[in-house]
């Protein structure tokens, strides 16, 4: 609602064409929006971090296999701003149906990234098995994306990060805050699906190569 409004900010640094045409759309003028890129993630491009990847693969005999990253979130119980009901259940839900079509195949890893400081994922019973792993804090986010095939995310900037450096990414949509990261709009996103078609868009996914870097 206020990121379009006029004297919003002198000048707006974006990520990329998509965005800014995504705020020119939302009221702002077109020669105060440049696209730079973001600084931040400039350290998913170190040389280190691809030789990371690369070792990280070979260490877990991963490199014959679609590599499938879920970064946790946590949807709140009502909308901060507007006050919507918040869907609680869905990230529990989309988990357990990414453990279900994991445990199904024997070409695919997933890869569960609890957020900072979550020690357990509610409603969510994490199986022993070697197709599944719990990737810590201590696991450098950098280098596990690019290692990484396929990003299934809710609203996570771990998606966005995931496909500047070539990961496909699916967001589920249902989250009451889906309109905060519309990465479909941005030109991020392989697949925007409901829960109910989640299964059948990995299908398609997980067989399509990697994207060529964004930077």
């Amino acid at each position: 609602k206020w990121i379009g409004v006029p004297g919003y900010a002198d000048h707006i640094c974006v990520l990329n064409q998509s965005v800014k045409d995504f705020l020119i759309k939302a009221g702002q003028r077109a020669g105060q929006i440049s696209v730079t890129g973001n600084p931040g993630f400039d350290a998913l491009f170190f040389r280190e971090v691809k030789e990371q990847a690369i070792a990280l693969r070979r260490e877990k005999h991963w490199d014959n296999r679609r590599i499938i990253l879920w970064p946790s979130v946590i949807e709140p119980d009502v909308h901060p701003f507007n006050g919507n009901p918040g869907n609680t259940s869905l990230p529990a839900k989309v988990l357990n149906l990414l453990i279900r079509w994991i445990q199904a195949r024997n070409d695919c890893i997933l890869c569960i990234r609890p957020r900072p400081g979550e020690n357990e994922i509610s409603g969510v019973t994490i199986p022993v098995d070697d197709r599944i792993f719990l990737t810590g804090q201590d696991w450098p986010l950098a280098s596990l994306l690019q290692a990484t095939d396929l990003v299934v995310m809710i609203n996570s900037t771990v998606g966005l990060e995931g496909r500047l450096v070539g990961a496909r990414v699916i967001q589920v949509l249902g989250s009451v805050l889906d309109n905060a990261l519309p990465l479909a709009s941005y030109g991020l996103a392989d697949e925007t699906v409901g829960i109910e078609r989640l299964a059948i868009a990995l299908e398609r996914q997980v067989s399509q190569p990697r994207h060529s870097v964004m930077a």
